[in-house]
């Protein structure tokens, strides 16, 4: 009796810790690392319209969720269920332990996979740990279910947990299978001789009644998805994009040896730089042909030279800077102080068996920080199973020793999350940003492209997140370029705006501007090759402290001549953002009130000239900031003020 009062106390304390924690994750400012899941939740939402998806996901699951989210629609549906699943899978995981191990050891190992791994998944998360995370805790519950564990309800759960983790991400789920094979496979070979025939005939009906539904079930949802990516224009998405991984996650060939075969294409060297640099947003120059093209310019590395060095520096660095082989190797620790020569055999072959994943991704390029989470989070749970009872001598000092480790464990978690919360009205979807640059952009009918990789972080500061854009926003403000350049739901949100091509039309449409302050000068150039020789770049609107939309002009032709009463300030080198090449003047002028844009034609004496758009200040004062790629800006300028009123343009006369 007292032993089961005991247990439903631990049981209570690694309730109440995961309760907690989960009211605290609702309240929560989280930070999707990178933004994808962000970008998944305005996607489901219908932010960008009926056809919004993601080709990382399972079709059927994305559809579930958007069919919520229309009726639904002011909660942050695919947020809601991430959340509400990452905390179903750390309960289900605790649960099994608890069923596995004693209850002290139950809640010290509870308490660190919750310290290793909860802020990794509710506040600085990941699509791809969020499905390894639901894959790793069905697993297990199978695991439970067909070692007569634990009953078929949570059969069914695990099974249910396991096809979510599928659906979500099907690589990361296939990751962790072999963790679940060497579970059952360990439970097997430990008790093949002691357990009675009709136990072992039992566990055999369970393991291959809960394998042939999970394969049935992912069967259908890998069929599924099959089909949905063949329809008119989601295949050729696909290709698309396989062919944009290519360019920005791998290593290209350098131009001198790519030429020859993109320059038959109409690619120049700059464009190959846009490439890898995520700026694909031009529909006629990166078409499915292009791309695919540079996508086959990525470089076969050879990796044999000195990945023996590699591979010793990461096992040897592995468990002091990855938490997730530390957990591992505690967990282990405990193993072999209960634990016999079966149970050291499983805890050799989930070691080994991690190791050669991580190595197998480190020899690809492409082991990170995520991936490496999912890895260990299968080794931590096949570690955790084989945990013996505590022998009787000293029992009651590792219990206490166990359980005042956990609560400690449990604290600094806590700690850690309490900083970074914040009333921020939930998960709920409407929301109105404070932050000015997000305000700014949302009037008239001004069109901004956003560069993927200096832009997220503005969007992310107005919005965080957890909250959505509005779909006016959404109307207002696109990317350079992204994973879903090439997308029928991309394509159809463009068509309905008029702007097909946002390149073109970021050259040629007064209204569309850009933000981007890490390579400003590289869209001027491309704009240059393939649209307008003589376009110039300015700074035309300021939209926050220090951001800045620009702004790109073709000349201008004035329609009639009229005096107005204008003045200049001397031409400046910029400082800060603009640096170098860049330069300011202010001046002031009247009576132009109701012009819809103002510009400033700027002439060398050597008779080139370049227009640039003129931000404006409030009474009559005026902002010029002017990119100099064409001529020497110590030069005497002639300065004339240009603008459009009632449709017309006009211009007035010059000033030195």
């Amino acid at each position: 009796m007292e032993t089961r009062v005991q247990d439903k106390w631990w049981k209570a304390l690694c309730g109440a810790g995961l309760l907690t924690f989960f009211a605290l994750s609702f309240f929560c400012d989280p930070h999707s690392e990178p933004d994808d899941d962000w970008t998944y939740s305005y996607l489901i939402a219908g932010r960008m319209g009926p056809l919004g998806t993601n080709h990382y996901m399972n079709p059927a699951l994305v559809g579930v969720l958007k069919a919520i989210s229309r009726v639904l629609p002011w909660i942050n549906v695919y947020e809601v269920f991430r959340v509400t699943l990452v905390m179903a899978a750390f309960a289900a995981l605790c649960l099994c332990l608890f069923r596995i191990l004693q209850p002290p050891c139950a809640f010290a190992m509870s308490a660190l996979l919750v310290f290793v791994y909860w802020k990794d998944t509710m506040l600085t998360y990941n699509f791809t740990f969020t499905a390894g995370l639901c894959a790793a805790a069905g697993a297990l519950l199978l695991c439970c279910y067909a070692t007569e564990k634990m009953h078929a309800a949570a059969g069914i759960c695990g099974a249910l947990l396991w096809l979510v983790g599928f659906a979500w991400r099907w690589e990361t789920a296939i990751l962790l299978l072999p963790y679940a094979c060497l579970l059952m496979a360990a439970h097997w070979m430990q008790h093949r001789q002691s357990a009675a025939l009709t136990a072992g005939k039992r566990f055999w009906k369970r393991l291959l009644a809960c394998a042939a539904a999970v394969t049935v079930c992912m069967a259908a949802a890998a069929a599924y998805g099959e089909w949905f990516w063949t329809q008119p224009g989601w295949n050729e998405y696909l290709r698309f994009d396989d062919a944009r991984s290519a360019a920005v996650d791998f290593t290209l060939a350098p131009w001198e040896e790519a030429k020859k075969e993109l320059e038959p294409l109409g690619v120049t060297k700059n464009d190959y730089w846009c490439a890898q640099n995520w700026i694909i947003a031009d529909t006629e120059v990166f078409d499915l042909q292009t791309m695919e093209a540079i996508g086959e310019q990525k470089v076969t590395v050879d990796r044999a030279e000195g990945f023996g060095g590699q591979a010793l520096q990461y096992i040897l660095r592995s468990p002091l800077k990855i938490r997730g082989c530390a957990a591992f190797v505690l967990a282990a620790l405990l193993v072999a102080f209960t634990g016999g020569l079966w149970q050291w055999l499983t805890i050799l072959c989930a070691a080994g068996g991690s190791y050669a994943i991580s190595l197998y991704f480190l020899w690809q390029g492409r082991l990170i920080d995520r991936v490496e989470a999912v890895i260990w989070l299968g080794a931590i749970c096949v570690a955790a199973t084989q945990i013996r009872p505590l022998r009787r001598r000293g029992k009651r000092v590792a219990a206490a020793a166990c359980g005042a480790g956990g609560a400690l464990l449990l604290a600094v978690t806590g700690w850690r999350m309490l900083p970074l919360t914040a009333p921020n009205g939930l998960l709920l979807a409407e929301y109105e940003p404070s932050d000015p640059a997000a305000l700014a952009t949302m009037e008239d009918d001004s069109y901004y492209l956003w560069d993927v990789l200096a832009g997220g972080t503005a969007w992310k500061n107005a919005y965080g997140n957890v909250h959505l854009p509005a779909k006016e926003f959404l109307e207002h403000n696109g990317w350079l370029g992204g994973w879903t350049e090439g997308s029928p739901a991309l394509a159809q949100l463009r068509k309905k705006l008029g702007m097909e091509n946002p390149m073109r039309a970021l050259a040629e449409k007064e209204n569309v501007y850009m933000v981007n302050d890490r390579c400003p000068d590289k869209v001027l150039l491309f704009i240059q090759e393939h649209y307008e020789p003589q376009a110039a770049l300015s700074a035309g609107r300021q939209l926050g402290e220090n951001v800045w939309a620009l702004k790109f002009t073709s000349p201008l032709k004035a329609q009639e001549v009229m005096p107005v009463e204008w003045e200049l300030g001397g031409l400046t080198a910029a400082e800060g953002a603009l640096a170098p090449n860049w330069y300011t003047l202010v001046g002031s002028a009247e009576g132009l009130e109701q012009a819809q844009a103002i510009w400033l034609r700027v002439q060398s004496p050597g008779g080139g000239s370049r227009c640039y758009r003129l931000a404006e200040q409030g009474g009559g004062k005026f902002l010029a900031g002017m990119y100099f790629d064409w001529t020497n800006p110590e030069e005497d300028f002639q300065y004339i003020l240009m603008w459009q009123k009632d449709g017309r343009i006009y211009e007035s006369a010059d000033k030195k």
